[in-house]
C-alpha cells in the first residue's frame, strides 16, 4: 500500500478533539545505513528494527547540518540553520524569539517533558523552551573551578537517559504529554556499555548503536505498557559520523551523506507501515508532526509537511534541502560550506563546488562540476534562490557574540588594541574571501589530528595530546584552535604557565572567545591570582552572558576570598533564571555552606536533591547540612538514602555512625558501617575516625 494513501487515511481520521500523546527520539551522530531495517549486515538493532515494522520508514532522511546544537535547533523549529541562526554547539544560544515545537504543545495544553544525553543541549542553550520539565542533570558537573581540568563532552549513557525519562513519565500528571528524549551514545569517543563492549570490539561504533537500541527498548516498554493509545513516536537522527569515508572520521566540517543522511522513522496506530524512497529533509518533521495532531503550524516554518504533500502525491518526489556546515569557518577559520540535495544530485559550493550524480555515485567519489555544467547551473540557481527565500535578516540571530562598544573596550583593556581584528565569529565571508580559503576537504588532515588530541585529552594521554598539536601547529601554525588543544594538553598536565601562553595566543587570532577568556581565569585561579580570576571571568560572561560554567567560577571565586555575600548574590541571579538547574542550585548550597548560612544550604541542596533525585552526592550534603543544625532524624533519613544510591560513600557512613553512637541508639549498626568503613579502603584521616567511633563504643 502507497505511503499517499495511508497518510491521506490518518489526516481525514483526526479528530480535533483528539490529543495524542507523542514522543521525539533522537538518535545523535547515528548513520541511516548503520540500521539492521536499512540492511546492514552488522547492526544489532532488533528493537529499532521491531519498531520499524511498525512505522513509516523515510529512507532518505537528510539532516542540514552534521553538528548536534543546529540540527536539533531546526527539528524543533522547522527552520534552516541560516534562518535560525545556529551554526555550531560553541558560541549559541537559541533566539527567544524563535518558536519551539515545545511551546506550540505547550500552549494547548500539554505537559512537556525533556531528557537530553549532552552538554550540547543543556538548557543554558535555550532549546529547552516550551519545556516545563527538562533534566539535563549531569553527575560529573559537580566539580569546583579548582579541581583537575575534565575533557570531552559531559554526558550520559542512553540507560541513564531512560531511567530519569522514567522518573518522569512515572509521575506525570494525567494529561497529554510531549516528551524529547535524546540519545548521545553513538558520539565519539565510543565506548558501548557491556555486553556489547566485547561483541563489537573491532566496531564499537556499532556496540554504542546497539546500546542505544537496547535502551531504545525499554523507552518502547515504557510508553506502550498499559494504555489502549500509545503516542506518536518520532525517531529521527541528529546527523551521521564519517567512519573515515572521504578521510573524515568523526563529524562537522564536511556535507558528504556519511554524516548528512539520518534515520527517521513515524509511527502512529493509524498508519500501515511503509516506506518511503522520496528525499525529506528533518526541516520537514515540526511541520509533519503538527499536522499529524491537528495543532496550528509554526508561522515560521520553512519545511513542508509530509501530510498535504501526500494529497498531490507530490510525496513521491524529491523536495530539496539545503545543507550546510559552518564549523571549519568558526573554528579553524577555513571555508564554510553550504549545499543542496534534489534528484538524486547534490551541489557543494566552497572554494570550489563540488557536484555529485547520487543515484551513479553514492560514495561521492566523482566530482562532475566540469563535465556537467548545465546541471551545476541549474543547481547553484536553486540554491542562490532557496537560500534568499529562506534567511532571516539577521542569519546570526542566535549567536552570543554580538559584540558592543563596552565589550571592544573591555579587550582593548587587556592588550586587544586593532579593533578591526574583534569582530564577531559568526561573520560569514564574502565571495571572494570565500573562493581564497582553505576548503575543509583539503584540510581534513588536520580535523583528524584534532580528533586524535580529543581522544588523547579524554584518555588523559597528555604528553601525545602535546606531540599531536605541536604537529598540527607545524602544519597550520596560525590555528587558534589547535593553540587551544595544546593549551588544554598543557592544563591536563599542570603546566600553567605553557597553558596560559597557548591560551593567549589563541586570542590573538580569536579575541571575542569568552571560552579562552575563562580558560586563562581559571589558570588565574588555580595560581592563586583571584582577583585577576575574577576580571577574565567577567570578560568572559561579559562576551557571552548565556555561559552557565563560567558565571558558577565566579561565584566559586568570589566565596574563596571570602567575598561570600557577592558569590550568592551571583548564583543567586543564576537561580532567578533558572531555578531547576541542578548544578546552579548545588554550588549555591556549597557557598551557603561555605559562608556559614546553613540553613539555606540545606534548602538549596534539598531542591538539588528533588530535582535530581539519582543524585548520592546531594543526598550526602542534605544529610551533613541537617546533621549540623541539630536534626538529626532528618539527617539519617538522607544519609541512608545517599547509601542507597551509592553504599561505597565512606562519609555517609560515618556519619551515620556518629548519629547512632551519639544517640546510643543500634550500636551493633553503628559498628556494622564502621567496618565497612574500614573495608572500603578509606583514606588515613577516614580509617582514623572509623577506628576511633569503634573505641568508643
Amino acid at each position: 500500500m502507497r505511503c499517499v494513501w495511508i497518510l491521506l487515511v490518518l489526516v481525514q481520521c483526526g479528530r480535533p478533539t483528539n490529543m495524542p500523546d507523542v514522543l521525539i527520539v533522537t538518535l545523535d551522530t547515528t548513520r541511516a545505513d548503520h540500521m539492521g531495517y536499512a540492511g546492514y549486515s552488522g547492526a544489532h538493532t532488533p528493537f529499532l528494527d521491531h519498531f520499524a515494522k511498525s512505522a513509516v520508514v523515510f529512507d532518505q532522511a537528510v539532516t542540514v547540518a552534521p553538528i548536534t546544537l543546529p540540527s536539533h535547533t531546526t527539528i524543533m523549529t522547522g527552520t534552516y540553520p541560516i534562518f535560525h541562526g545556529v551554526h555550531d554547539n560553541d558560541g549559541y544560544r537559541v533566539d527567544d524569539q524563535l518558536t519551539t515545537l515545545a511551546e506550540v504543545f505547550l500552549q494547548h495544553g500539554y505537559q512537556t517533558s525533556a531528557v537530553v544525553g549532552s552538554f550540547p543541549l543543556v538548557s543554558q542553550f535555550n532549546l529547552s523552551q516550551g519545556f516545563d520539565h527538562y533534566d539535563d542533570a549531569f553527575e560529573t558537573q559537580a566539580h569546583d573551578v579548582g579541581d583537575p581540568p575534565e575533557f570531552g563532552f559531559v554526558e550520559r549513557n542512553a540507560d541513564k537517559v531512560v531511567e530519569r525519562f522514567n522518573a518522569w513519565f512515572s509521575n506525570r500528571k494525567d494529561k497529554p504529554y510531549f516528551a524529547w528524549v535524546h540519545f548521545f551514545d553513538p558520539h565519539q569517543d565510543y565506548r558501548p556499555l557491556p555486553p556489547f563492549d566485547t561483541q563489537f570490539a573491532a566496531s564499537p561504533y556499532d556496540g554504542e548503536i546497539a546500546t542505544m537500541d537496547r535502551a531504545f527498548g525499554e523507552l518502547l516498554r515504557i510508553v506502550d505498557q498499559g494504555t489502549d493509545s500509545p503516542p506518536i513516536i518520532i525517531v529521527v537522527g541528529d546527523h551521521g559520523e564519517g567512519l573515515a569515508e572521504h578521510e573524515e572520521y568523526t563529524h562537522a566540517p564536511l556535507v558528504y551523506d556519511s554524516t548528512m543522511l539520518v534515520p527517521l522513522m513515524i509511527r502512529t496506530t493509524k498508519v500501515t507501515p511503509c516506506r518511503v524512497s522520496s528525499q525529506v529533509s528533518t526541516v520537514d518533521l515540526a511541520p509533519t508532526l503538527l499536522e499529524l495532531v491537528n495543532l496550528p503550524a509554526l508561522s515560521d516554518a520553512q519545511g513542508t509537511s509530509l501530510v498535504p504533500a501526500a494529497r498531490t502525491g507530490s510525496l513521491l518526489s524529491d523536495k530539496p534541502t539545503i545543507i550546510e556546515s559552518e564549523y571549519a569557518y568558526l573554528n579553524h577559520g577555513w571555508a564554510p560550506l553550504i549545499g543542496v540535495r534534489v534528484n538524486g544530485w547534490k551541489l557543494i559550493h566552497g572554494p570550489y563546488d563540488e557536484l555529485f550524480d547520487l543515484k551513479q555515485d553514492p560514495g561521492e567519489t566523482h566530482n562532475l562540476i566540469a563535465s556537467h555544467p548545465a546541471k551545476a547551473a541549474e543547481l547553484s540557481t536553486l540554491l542562490a534562490d532557496m537560500y534568499q527565500a529562506n534567511i532571516h535578516m539577521h542569519r546570526d540571530r542566535s549567536s552570543v557574540s554580538e559584540l558592543d562598544s563596552a565589550s571592544i573596550e573591555k579587550l582593548q583593556s587587556l592588550g586587544y588594541v586593532a579593533s578591526s581584528s574583534i569582530t564577531t565569529r559568526s561573520s560569514y565571508p564574502d565571495p571572494m574571501a570565500l573562493t581564497n580559503m582553505k576548503h575543509p576537504r583539503d584540510a581534513i588532515h588536520l580535523m583528524n589530528k584534532k580528533s586524535i588530541i580529543s581522544e588523547s585529552l579524554r584518555l588523559r594521554h597528555f604528553e601525545k595530546a602535546v606531540r599531536t598539536s605541536m604537529d598540527w601547529l607545524a602544519l597550520d601554525p596560525d590555528n587558534p584552535s589547535a593553540l587551544t588543544m595544546l593549551g588544554h594538553a598543557y592544563m591536563g598536565l599542570g603546566q600553567w604557565s605553557d597553558a596560559y601562553n597557548a591560551y593567549e595566543l589563541a586570542l590573538t587570532f580569536r579575541p571575542d572567545d569568552s571560552d579562552l577568556h575563562a580558560r586563562l581565569g581559571r589558570i588565574h585561579f588555580l595560581t592563586g591570582q583571584f582577583r585577576k580570576a575574577i576580571s577574565r571571568f567577567e570578560v568572559s560572561i561579559e562576551l557571552n552572558p548565556y555561559d552557565l560554567e563560567v558565571q558558577l567560577m565566579l561565584g566559586a571565586t568570589q566565596a574563596e576570598i571570602g567575598e561570600h555575600q557577592r558569590a550568592i548574590d551571583t548564583l543567586t541571579r543564576l537561580k532567578a533564571k533558572d531555578p531547576k538547574n541542578w548544578r546552579v542550585l548545588y554550588d549555591l548550597a556549597q557557598v551557603q555552606e561555605k559562608g556559614g548560612f546553613l540553613n539555606q544550604a540545606l534548602e538549596n541542596y534539598q531542591q538539588a536533591s528533588r530535582v535530581n533525585p539519582g543524585s548520592d552526592l546531594a543526598m550526602f550534603k542534605c544529610g551533613t547540612m541537617a546533621r549540623l543544625i541539630g536534626d538529626h532524624k532528618l539527617a539519617r533519613r538522607y544519609l541512608e538514602n545517599a547509601l542507597f544510591l551509592n553504599p561505597n560513600l565512606v562519609d555517609a557512613h560515618l556519619q551515620i555512625s556518629e548519629l547512632l553512637i551519639q544517640g546510643d541508639l543500634e550500636l551493633e549498626l553503628a559498628q556494622e558501617h564502621l567496618i565497612r568503613v574500614l573495608n572500603l579502603n578509606p583514606d588515613d584521616l577516614q580509617r582514623k575516625k572509623a577506628r576511633q567511633l569503634l573505641e568508643s563504643i
